[in-house]
């Protein structure tokens, strides 16, 4: 008993095994605004630009880790600012435990940390810091419950919608007869974030992300609703994502983003 006893204590919980690469991740997102305003006239340049930037590493399992965003000036697209620095830890079943926040503008750091059930591979409650902001989750079918506390105690609840993997519309606590749609059109292209590796929406939320669950749409969005606009997505030669513009109207404004891609296993 007293071998076996020993025996036990000598051996080590195994690290994660191995998992596939992925051919291609997105490592930098560049994104480009353009304002021009209410009513401009043909080939008129834009009233206001600046430019965001993304880098993005990955540790051994070819989970993102780190990134880091960068931001101009208004109306000045070569001076670029880190301004802000996630860090993403896991735990052994290379779920996202935490993601730690550090805006270098205020030197401030925000902790939003995640709890699992079981083998759940989506998290069942978020609690950020130094807010207390808790948000809990719970998955039935084709909705994600979302229900959020303050410090005060005050609750609020929101049910999104999925319809055929994509979601579509809300229903909030106050009127949930009364569906709020949010993206209505979807193409059938590899999901941008998948291209990142992430298995969990909420986390390097893109432009425009509204009604950002834990769980990730099946497809990219090309119209939204809630922000009246539409995204034009272009495909490289390897059929991912490799750029796409937002159009808003009213005023109108311009987002055109590029992702860059490395090979993992060249």
């Amino acid at each position: 008993m007293l071998c076996i006893l020993l025996l036990t204590a000598c051996i080590k919980h195994p690290e994660p095994p191995p998992l596939p690469a992925p051919q291609w991740l997105i490592n930098k997102v560049v994104q480009i605004s353009e304002s021009y305003g209410a009513n401009p006239l043909p080939g008129d340049p834009p009233a206001h630009i600046s430019k965001l930037l993304w880098e993005i590493e990955y540790n051994q399992y070819y989970k993102p880790f780190i990134r880091r965003i960068y931001k101009s000036g208004d109306n000045d697209t070569l001076h670029l600012q880190l301004s802000v620095v996630d860090t993403l830890l896991y735990d052994g079943k290379l779920r996202v435990k935490q993601m730690r926040t550090l805006s270098l503008l205020d030197g401030t750091v925000t902790t939003r940390s995640f709890t699992y059930p079981g083998n759940d591979t989506l998290p069942s409650q978020e609690e950020t810091l130094p807010s207390g902001f808790v948000i809990a989750y719970a998955y039935r079918g084709d909705t994600v419950l979302v229900v959020s506390s303050d410090l005060k105690g005050e609750k609020d609840t929101i049910r999104y919608v999925y319809t055929n993997g994509n979601l579509n519309h809300s229903l909030s606590q106050e009127y949930p007869a009364i569906p709020y749609v949010l993206y209505d059109e979807y193409d059938n292209g590899p999901l941008i974030e998948r291209s990142m590796n992430l298995s969990q929406g909420n986390l390097f939320n893109l432009p425009f992300t509204v009604g950002a669950t834990p769980r990730l749409s099946r497809d990219n969005w090309t119209h939204s609703v809630f922000f009246y606009v539409n995204r034009y997505i272009e495909y490289n030669g390897n059929g991912l994502p490799s750029a796409s513009t937002v159009q808003e109207y009213f005023p109108e404004e311009r987002h055109k983003s590029r992702y860059e891609y490395f090979e993992t296993t060249p």
